[in-house]
């Protein structure tokens, strides 16, 4: 079923939207067109049995494209110290992984160097919503470090230190 939201303008609730304090990923794939990512601050785990998580991208992106191609993807969830680094992915460019430090896993998927955690994720469905695609992936893999993460706040990137 589909509601409209038509007595709520965008700008009011991207405002709302950005009073709730998030952590902050890149999502990286590699498709037809080569390696892609974007930033995205929509992402939550779905399931512990079997282990799942969702991200909310934007709907036709190549970042989408590419995961719908290959059916893998990893979600980079970024430390502190990263902004500089979430802001790159979060605007068009022609190569956002020139000059990056990444790794990459056996399927060529990019993991980005200094990252929180990686989860790489096989692609179990998506749902179209919106102006969006929600994307549930079942966790193949992932692994975490020991260092503080970046988080967004009011449309600002914050290094989070632990009291």
């Amino acid at each position: 079923m589909t509601r409209s939201s038509a007595t709520v303008d965008s700008a009011t609730f991207r405002a709302a939207m950005g009073c709730f304090l998030t952590g902050v990923t890149i999502v990286t794939s590699a498709g037809r067109e080569g390696l892609t990512g974007l930033t995205a601050n929509s992402f939550t785990s779905v399931s512990l049995d079997p282990c799942q998580i969702l991200v909310c991208i934007k709907a036709k992106s190549v970042t989408g494209a590419a995961i719908r191609d290959c059916g893998r993807f990893a979600v980079n969830l970024l430390a502190a110290g990263q902004s500089d680094l979430a802001w790159r992915f979060a605007k068009p460019a022609d190569d956002r992984f020139a000059g990056v430090a990444f790794t990459q896993n056996e399927n060529g998927i990019p993991l980005l160097s200094g990252s929180l955690a990686h989860l790489v994720c096989e692609l179990d469905r998506i749902h179209a919503s919106g102006d969006h695609d929600i994307l549930i992936g079942n966790v193949l893999a992932c692994e975490n470090t020991l260092v503080q993460p970046l988080a967004f706040f009011r449309g600002k990137m914050h290094d989070y230190a632990a009291a």
